[in-house]
This record gives C-alpha cells, sequence and structure tokens, in this order.
C-alpha cells in the first residue's frame, strides 16, 4: 500500500473517476440480466444433457467439452437446475482469473517495485469483471483458469535458475487437462512448446537441459490425451473435442470463408454479425450444392492453400483489430512494452514475457481464419500487464521518466471516457 499513500492528490482523483466509471459501465451493462435468460449460442445445455445420459467412452467420441461438463454437473447436482450449474461454474471460473491475475501482478511487483503498479492493477481487474462470462454457456473463461495455472509455473521457472525442468512435467498435465475442455488447447499447447524453447535458449542452456524439458513436458501431455481421448481416436481418429458443427453438410470454416469472401467483395459489412447473422448454415449448404463440394475449403489448410492473400489479410485485420481492443482498455500504456522491445539489448530475459505475448497474438490472429472475437484471448492479457509493468520500471530510469505520469494518467482519463461512451452513447456487440 505504500505506493498508494504516496500517490498525488489528482492521480488518486483519476484512479477514483477511473473506478467509478467502470463501476457504471458494469452495471448498466448487467442491468437487465436474469439466470433464466443465459445465452446458450454454442449448444453447450444440449451438449451437458448428453454428458448426463450416456458413459463416457459415447459421450468423448461423440465430442465433449467432458471437464467443463463434469464441473457443471456437481453445480447441477446442488441446484438441479442447468442454467444456474453453468452461471455459478463461470462465475467462479471469473473470480479464480481474477485472482490469479491479481496474485501474478503482486508476485511480479515484489521484484520490480513498479510505482504504476495499482494503475495497472486496477485496469487488470475491470478487465475481468467486464468479461459478462456468467451471460453465457460459453467454456472461454473455464479453460483460462488452467491457462492462468500455466503462466503461473513459467513465471516460477523464469525466476528459477536451475531445478525447474519438473514445472514442465506439472504443465504438460495442465495441458493435457485442457484438451478435455476447448479445441484452443491445442493453441495453448503451441504457445507452451514455443515458451518452454524459447526460456531455455534465453537461459543459455545446453542440448541436455532443452531435451529434458521437453520430455518432461510431452511424457505427461501424450499420456494423458492418449488415455482420455482414446475412445474418440478408436473410432474417429482424432480427439474428442466438443464439436460446434451442428448441421450435416457445411461446417464452421466454409461458413466462416464465405461470409468473409463476401465482406472482401463488398457485398457485406466488416462485423462478426456478417457471418453469424447475414450467413446462415443453410446458405452456406445452396452455395455448395450449387458450386460443388470443393468450391469452399473444408479445413484450414485447404483455406490456405486456396486463399493465402486472404489468411494475410485476416491476419492483419485480427491484429488491428486486437491492437485496437487494448487501446480502449489500456489506453497509451499499450506503447510501452512495444518501445521497450526496440532498447538494447534487443534479446533480453526480461522480455521473455513479451515475446510469448507477441507471438500468441500473431498466431491465434492468424490460425483463427475469420474476424477475431476478443474471447478467443483472455488470459493472455495478464502477460500484457506484466509486459506493461516490466516496461514501466525501465523506462523510469530514462530521460522518459518525467512524462511518463502523465502518460498514465491520460490512459486512465482515456479509458473512463470510452467507458461513459459504450455506456450512454454508443452500442457496440463487439
Amino acid at each position: 500500500m505504500k505506493y498508494f499513500k504516496n500517490l498525488s492528490v489528482t492521480t488518486k482523483i483519476i484512479l477514483i473517476i477511473f473506478v467509478a466509471t467502470w463501476s457504471i459501465h458494469l452495471f448498466y451493462s448487467n442491468i437487465d440480466f436474469s439466470f433464466k435468460e443465459i445465452g446458450d449460442p454454442d449448444r453447450y445445455f444440449s451438449a451437458f444433457d448428453f454428458y448426463l445420459n450416456h458413459d463416457y467412452n459415447t459421450t468423448i467420441t461423440k465430442g465433449s467439452s467432458y471437464l467443463y461438463n463434469l464441473i457443471n454437473h456437481l453445480f447441477f447436482k446442488i441446484f438441479d437446475d442447468v442454467k444456474k450449474a453453468f452461471l455459478f461454474t463461470n462465475i467462479i471460473s471469473q473470480l479464480l482469473v481474477l485472482i490469479l491475475g491479481i496474485l501474478l501482478l503482486i508476485k511480479v511487483n515484489r521484484k520490480i517495485n513498479s510505482k504504476s503498479f495499482y494503475a495497472v492493477l486496477s485496469i487488470y481487474v475491470f478487465n475481468i469483471l467486464s468479461l459478462k462470462a456468467f451471460r453465457y454457456s460459453n467454456n472461454d473463461v473455464f479453460q483460462t483458469v488452467f491457462f492462468m495455472l500455466i503462466i503461473f509455473l513459467f513465471l516460477i521457472a523464469y525466476e528459477k535458475k536451475t531445478k525447474y525442468h519438473y514445472l514442465f512435467f506439472i504443465i504438460g498435465i495442465i495441458c493435457a487437462i485442457c484438451t478435455l475442455i476447448r479445441p484452443t488447447s491445442q493453441i495453448i499447447i503451441v504457445v507452451v512448446l514455443f515458451s518452454i524453447i524459447l526460456l531455455e535458449f534465453l537461459k543459455k542452456s545446453t542440448i541436455f537441459s532443452y531435451s529434458k524439458s521437453l520430455l518432461l513436458f510431452f511424457v505427461p501431455l501424450m499420456s494423458i490425451v492418449l488415455m482420455c481421448h482414446y475412445p474418440s481416436i478408436q473410432e474417429k481418429g482424432k480427439l474428442g473435442f466438443y464439436d460446434k458443427n451442428f448441421n450435416e453438410g457445411a461446417n464452421w470454416l466454409q461458413r466462416n470463408y464465405l461470409a468473409v469472401k463476401k465482406m472482401e467483395a463488398g457485398e457485406l459489412p466488416v462485423h462478426k454479425n456478417s457471418i453469424f447473422r447475414e450467413t446462415p448454415f443453410s446458405e452456406v449448404n445452396q452455395y455448395l450444392k450449387k458450386n460443388g463440394v470443393a468450391s469452399l475449403p473444408r479445413n484450414q489448410k485447404e483455406f490456405l492453400m486456396k486463399d493465402p492473400m486472404l489468411v494475410l489479410k485476416l491476419s492483419i485485420y485480427n491484429l488491428g483489430f486486437l491492437s485496437l481492443k487494448y487501446f480502449r482498455f489500456y489506453g497509451f500504456l499499450i506503447i510501452f512494452p512495444f518501445m521497450y522491445l526496440f532498447t538494447k539489448p534487443y534479446i533480453s530475459m526480461r522480455k521473455y514475457p513479451l515475446y510469448v505475448f507477441l507471438f500468441a497474438m500473431l498466431l491465434i490472429s492468424t490460425i483463427v481464419l475469420t474476424l477475431m472475437e476478443f474471447r478467443w484471448v483472455i488470459g493472455y492479457d495478464i502477460l500484457l500487464c506484466i509486459c506493461i509493468l516490466i516496461s514501466l520500471k525501465y523506462f523510469a530510469h530514462t530521460k522518459l521518466q518525467p512524462k511518463m505520469p502523465y502518460v498514465i494518467k491520460t490512459s486512465l482519463i482515456l479509458v473512463s471516457i470510452f467507458n461513459i461512451l459504450l455506456t450512454f452513447f454508443i452500442k457496440s456487440s463487439y
């Protein structure tokens, strides 16, 4: 609390305004909420019903967010109500993400003692509170809890000079568990693999150390995945992920491709609703019937081969979308990590969280092959917060130091203005 006590009166007033505008925004954006009206766009309620009425082998073979359903089942036994079960699972998940993020920031700040800690902490807290995970049946935030645990373990490995390899064994277990939640666990695994290799590189490790880390990661990962997904692998030749392709014929990737091509041609506005509302599966199936099954790509490989320029355009668009979203939440503070990236030495252990964050954003922006939804990057923003803290600490010892308080205050004011605009004047579905 020492930094908070030493804040100027002006800074304290700005923080109070920041908290007040966020509180108003959260209140008005949830004033109409009722647990009886929990959204279920991806039909998780139906999947939960299937889980309740079938054994493990049948459920995982069909495709299931099995661990998510397992936790929902615990609350279902308490409340005997599906919507309340999902509500409590997602509320608790959101609170856990909040608590784990706060603990991570406190842990980082103990090392660097940044005077900007409370500003960054306040931003993170309200970002997580604004997620509205409890309003929907989606399992994004539930998986984020496990991703936050992975980040916590990496932070410990980052700080240790020796005897850190066992942490990758635990991370491998958690990654395997994530495959029982969402297909996006595959992205987490790629990010984790990149993070392990990069960490060993920055530590200037030996080949033996590299091998030990990768082996300890892959052994539990592969063993648990094969064991848990064996029924689906045996019958269908793939992992038992929950499949949101509810209709026979066209799949989601084909729907996304057709809608994005229409946006590219100017026939539809560049907005996610152009996919969800303006390009129904019935239209995609008609298109396939008229133009042939090969007219739309069925998987990522076909998408890339058919239209590599569109992949590039989508990647650039998604990176731009993420930049604007982060600017909405962080203001000008997002500039500092990128400035820090280009300081000497260019390759530095202190920049490790930034390298991982940038890799993850580039990977997700490219691999989704559709318009980005911000909920897909939940959890990664804690890395951005850590990067902001580290970069602010660095620039506090440079000629930029006199200007930094003004940038921080301006950012908090800017976010406060965004809160008011989005509460009373601008209606956005993004």
